[in-house]
């Protein structure tokens, strides 16, 4: 490898001995969003880095992010994928499904208190970040908790470096939400 050769072999990614549960109805960057937070990593932005990708490219589906994040939660990639939610052309696609962009709400993040209550009842321990985003609260039709009947609320954003990171938001803008 003289020279600093560009295509030296690079180490293959660790599974981390931090990890989180994937939820069902989990996006994957509330995924990675929360392993972030379980690793004690301020940022998925700054978590993904560490890792050599981008949480944007994370959230889109990637390949080659989506491997990395694979590798190192013990996930199938192909799960990863499913829960994304990826561009195309002017459409989204999440879980099998085609999306219309307008349909989205990816910039500000929606949730429902008592689903982030009921999380926090429902683990055993709460630095295991049970906290998470669900893939329904993305659709802006939906302006009701199909759990609980009560209003989704929501957290603008406009600071585009956090997108999509949902635990990063639940500790930085919500005080009146209980956290871990």
């Amino acid at each position: 490898m003289a020279g600093g050769d560009a295509n030296a072999t690079r180490l293959k990614p660790a599974k981390l001995a931090l990890l989180c549960e994937l939820m069902p109805d989990e996006t994957t960057a509330s995924f990675v969003s929360r392993l972030a937070a379980r690793n004690g990593v301020g940022s998925a932005a700054v978590f993904c880095k560490h890792f050599g990708t981008t949480f944007r490219k994370v959230c889109e589906g990637d390949p080659r992010a989506k491997g990395i994040i694979a590798a190192i939660s013990g996930l199938d990639p192909g799960v990863l994928s499913n829960m994304a939610v990826r561009p195309l052309d002017r459409l989204f696609v999440h879980n099998g499904q085609v999306l219309r962009k307008e349909g989205l709400s990816r910039r500000d993040v929606r949730y429902c208190p008592s689903c982030l209550d009921d999380d926090l009842e429902q683990s055993v321990r709460a630095d295991l970040v049970p906290q998470y985003g669900r893939s329904q609260w993305l659709f802006v039709i939906l302006a009701r908790c199909p759990h609980h009947s009560e209003p989704l609320r929501t957290i603008f954003n406009p600071r585009s470096e956090h997108i999509e990171d949902f635990t990063w938001h639940l500790r930085n803008r919500t005080p009146s939400t209980r956290l871990p």
